[in-house]
């Protein structure tokens, strides 16, 4: 008889410190996500005082003009960038080099259409960014980034260098991006497909650089 109750008194006590265990390690592991969500701020990129130019060079020049962005969110961690996104409306790309209004808009016109980014179809291009490393050789740019970035509703890897600064709420970040338009099915005037274009050829990749601004979300 009381070789039982001891056992029973050992096995109760067995249980009780089983739970006291997995409980403590429960409240560590509620903590760390605790201090992980406090750790992680959220960036929203102010669209009025950010901004996108693109120049696309042909083998007699060059044309170049700006695009709006649209929105975007950063995740910042432990002062750090560590990902995001930036939506850029396509339907707003204007050109800038071509001072006759009939020369711009017939431009305009047909880099919005089928041959170029179908903007009627596909509105919005989006930058999701993955990774964020820094450069740790001297220059402008600060960080190497890392991402997909989604044209014609087509999504491709891309890298590019940029240059990043965070002071307490406040975000900014210039990068310059070069995008191969033949990924995302861009083939007009392209060499790749189309041979005998001569000074039609208009080149395979187009720049674009963005300026943004972001503030810490209320």
């Amino acid at each position: 008889m009381i070789k039982a109750r001891i056992q029973t008194t050992l096995a109760l006590m067995t249980l009780s410190l089983c739970l006291t265990l997995s409980a403590n390690a429960a409240e560590k592991k509620a903590d760390k996500k605790a201090e992980k969500k406090t750790d992680m701020k959220l960036f929203v990129v102010n669209t009025s005082a950010s901004s996108a130019y693109w120049k696309g060079t042909k083998v007699t020049g060059f044309h170049e003009g700006h695009i709006k962005i649209k929105e975007g969110t950063f995740e910042i961690l432990k002062g750090e960038l560590s990902k995001g996104t930036v939506a850029i409306d396509m339907s707003s790309i204007v050109d800038e080099d071509l001072k006759d209004p009939k020369f711009n808009a017939k431009l305009t016109g047909h880099l919005k259409s089928e041959d170029f980014f179908n903007v009627e179809k596909f509105p919005t291009a989006t930058l999701s960014i993955a990774k964020v490393e820094k450069i740790k050789a001297g220059g402008e740019n600060t960080h190497q980034v890392s991402g997909d970035l989604m044209i014609k509703g087509m999504i491709r890897p891309i890298t590019f260098p940029a240059k990043i600064s965070i002071t307490g709420d406040e975000l900014k970040a210039v990068a310059t991006m070069t995008v191969d338009r033949t990924k995302y099915d861009i083939r007009y005037g392209s060499g790749k497909f189309f041979q005998g274009l001569g000074d039609k050829l208009i080149h395979d990749t187009f720049i674009v650089k963005v300026d943004l601004a972001a503030q810490a979300a209320k």
